[in-house]
């Protein structure tokens, strides 16, 4: 499963749940609630489970994929995500990966000069995972 944006979303809700797909590629798309907080962001409703942040972010949604395989692009410079409130997130994810002893499994790829977009680097690190876990 590979979607960008709002798919991306869809995407790390999907994967703690959905056992039938082999992997998880998100694109663009991991606001934490705490940068929303924070930043006062409107982002898509889609975004927003009521009372869920009592319990956790969104990496933490995120995170119970673990074992299977995600992978995470992300834009360093998208308004909408801010990264500095997306890195903490990955070290979580990373953790649960490791905890499951599959750390492999977990990948991402910031890039530096762009925003919200899908970028060609980006679109390799899709390819590349993609190739990886659907072609063996």
């Amino acid at each position: 499963m590979n979607l960008y944006s709002l798919g991306s979303t869809f995407t790390w809700l999907l994967g703690p749940w959905e056992s039938r797909l082999k992997c998880f590629v998100g694109n663009c798309c991991m606001p934490t609630y705490e940068a929303l907080h924070a930043h006062h962001i409107l982002h898509s409703f889609s975004n927003f489970i009521p009372g869920i942040f009592q319990f956790g972010d969104t990496a933490d949604v995120a995170a119970l994929t673990a074992p299977r395989p995600l992978h995470l692009n992300f834009g360093a410079k998208d308004l909408t995500n801010p990264i500095e409130f997306i890195k903490p997130g990955l070290a979580r994810i990373r953790n649960a990966y490791e905890g499951c002893g599959v750390v492999s499994n977990f990948s991402y790829f910031i890039d530096e000069v762009v925003g919200h977009t899908l970028s060609p680097k980006m679109w390799e690190h899709v390819l590349s995972v993609l190739r990886r876990y659907l072609l063996t």
